[in-house]
C-alpha cells in the first residue's frame, strides 16, 4: 500500500463482541489491524519503521457501539498523517508524528484472523487475540472491489455463506439484479461480468453529461461521477486525485471588466498526501503566480514584468503538518521590490490544469505534479469559496462521497499569500 494513503471499506455484521476482522502487513513489522473489543471497533497502525516490539502503534477507537446481527458500514484508512475510522458515518481520527513514514506490505490481507493466532502481535490488539465471528461483505481496498469468492481467496477454513442466497453476500454490483432462483446477475448495460463488476472501455459517446473519454475511462465534469458520468453528485469540499482540476474565474464572478479586478490576497485551506504538487496557478502573458508544495514545504513562485525575473520562495521554517497553521507570505525578497503588481486574466487553476495544457510546460517546470488531496476553501481578498459545485473542472469528487467527511477538513493548512 502507498506510504501516504490507503482506504478500505467493508460491511460487517457481528455475532460476537470480540475478534480480529482485518489484518494487513507483517507480524514483525508494519501492519494495520481492525479488531473488535466489547462491541467497539479498534484500528491500530504500526508504521513499520522499527520492529513491532520496540514501538507503540497509533490507535483509533470507534465511538459507535456495534449491535449483534445488524449490518454496519465500516471505512478506515490513512490520508497523509491522518488515520481515520468511520462506522456508519461516525468518525474518529488519530495523527501520525511529523516525519513518521509508513511501510506496510499488502501481499496478504487476512480476514477474520490469522491462520495461527499465536503469531498475532500483542501490539495489534487490546484483548486476547481470537478469530472473528460474524459476517463480512462488500470489501473494497483503495476503491477496488475484492469479492470474497474462491477466485480471490488463497486459503480459508470454517467459512460459510451468511445469507444463504445463490450469490452469497457478494451481491450484484453497479445496479445489477439477482435472477430469481439462479446464481447469476442480470446487469444494467454497459456493465457485464458474473456480478456486473466489469466496466468496458469508454468512447466519447458513452461518457454522459459532457464527460470526456481519456485513457479508456470517462473523465467527469464537476457534479457528476460514475463509470460514465451518469451519477449526479454535490461537491462542496472537493477531493483531487492527481488528474483533477478546478477553474475559478474571478472576473466572471464579479460581472465586470477584468481591469477593475485587483487581487491583494490569496487564501487556501487544504490537505495533501503528496510532498510535491501544484495547488494554484494563474498566468497572463509572462506574468504568473503559483502556489504549491515542494519536498513537503510550501512553495510560492511568481514573475512580473516589473522585476523581469522569476522569484521562487520556499519558507524552510514552515513544514506542512496536520496542525492548524497560518502563513502570511509577503511578496518581497532582499532586493526585490515590495509592492509589485502581477497581471492575471482572472482565471485561477486549482489543483491542476486541463488536459490541453501540459503542467511542466505551462508552469515552466516549477510544478511538475498535480495536486492530490482535498481543498476546503479558496479565495481572493475577502471572498472565500467553500462550495465548489458550480465551477468548471474534471475528476473532482466530494470528500463526503468517498470518506464521509472523515479526512482532515478541521486540521487542514490555512495559507494566506499577500501580494
Amino acid at each position: 500500500m502507498e506510504s501516504s494513503k490507503f482506504h478500505i471499506e467493508v460491511d460487517v455484521r457481528i455475532l460476537s463482541d470480540q475478534g480480529v476482522l482485518i489484518f494487513i502487513g507483517k507480524t514483525t513489522s508494519g501492519f494495520v489491524c481492525l479488531s473488535l473489543l466489547n462491541g467497539l471497533l479498534e484500528l491500530r497502525l504500526h508504521s513499520g519503521k522499527h520492529r513491532v516490539s520496540s514501538t507503540l502503534p497509533l490507535i483509533v477507537r470507534s465511538s459507535k457501539l456495534l449491535v449483534k446481527g445488524i449490518w454496519n458500514k465500516v471505512k478506515f484508512g490513512l490520508f497523509g498523517r491522518k488515520l481515520y475510522l468511520s462506522v456508519d458515518n461516525i468518525i474518529n481520527t488519530g495523527v501520525l508524528e511529523v516525519g513518521q513514514m509508513v511501510s506496510i506490505s499488502s501481499e496478504n490481507v487476512f480476514i477474520g484472523g490469522l491462520p495461527d493466532m499465536s503469531e498475532f502481535p500483542l501490539a495489534a490488539g487490546s484483548g486476547l487475540p481470537i478469530h472473528y465471528t460474524g459476517c463480512i461483505r462488500h470489501l473494497y481496498i483503495n476503491d477496488n472491489n475484492v469479492p470474497l469468492t474462491p477466485e480471490n481467496v488463497r486459503t480459508a477454513r470454517n467459512v460459510v455463506s451468511c445469507n444463504g442466497t445463490p450469490c452469497g453476500g457478494e451481491t450484484c454490483l453497479n445496479g445489477g439484479d439477482l435472477l430469481a432462483g439462479f446464481p447469476h446477475c442480470s446487469c444494467v448495460p454497459p456493465y457485464y461480468g458474473d456480478k456486473c463488476e466489469i466496466v468496458p472501455d469508454c468512447d466519447e459517446k458513452m461518457c454522459k453529461n459532457q464527460g470526456r473519454c481519456y485513457n479508456s475511462r470517462c473523465s467527469c465534469n464537476v457534479g457528476w461521477s460514475g463509470a460514465f458520468c451518469e451519477k449526479e453528485i454535490v461537491v462542496k469540499t472537493p477531493e483531487f486525485v492527481g488528474t483533477s482540476y478546478l477553474i475559478i474565474e474571478k472576473g466572471r464572478e464579479k460581472k465586470r471588466d477584468l481591469g477593475d479586478l485587483k487581487v491583494t490576497k490569496i487564501y487556501l485551506n487544504f490537505t495533501t498526501v503528496k510532498h510535491d504538487s501544484l495547488l494554484m496557478w494563474s498566468k497572463k502573458d509572462k506574468d504568473f503566480i503559483g502556489i504549491g508544495i515542494e519536498k513537503g514545504l510550501l512553495k510560492l513562485s511568481y514573475s512580473s514584468s516589473q522585476i523581469n525575473k522569476t522569484v521562487v520562495e520556499i519558507p524552510f521554517y514552515y513544514i506542512l503538518s496536520d496542525d492548524q497553521k497560518l502563513l502570511d507570505t509577503q511578496a518581497k525578497q532582499d532586493n526585490i521590490l515590495e509592492n509589485i503588481t502581477i497581471s492575471t486574466d482572472g482565471v485561477f487553476y486549482i489543483g491542476g490544469l486541463p488536459k490541453n495544457k501540459k503542467l511542466m510546460e505551462e508552469t515552466n517546470g516549477l510544478f511538475p505534479q498535480a495536486f492530490e488531496g482535498c481543498i476546503e476553501g479558496f479565495g481572493t481578498n475577502a471572498d472565500i469559496i467553500r462550495n465548489f459545485g458550480h465551477y468548471e473542472g474534471t475528476n473532482v469528487t466530494p470528500l463526503e462521497q468517498s470518506h464521509e467527511n472523515g479526512r482532515m477538513v478541521r486540521s487542514a493548512h490555512d495559507v494566506i499569500t499577500t501580494l
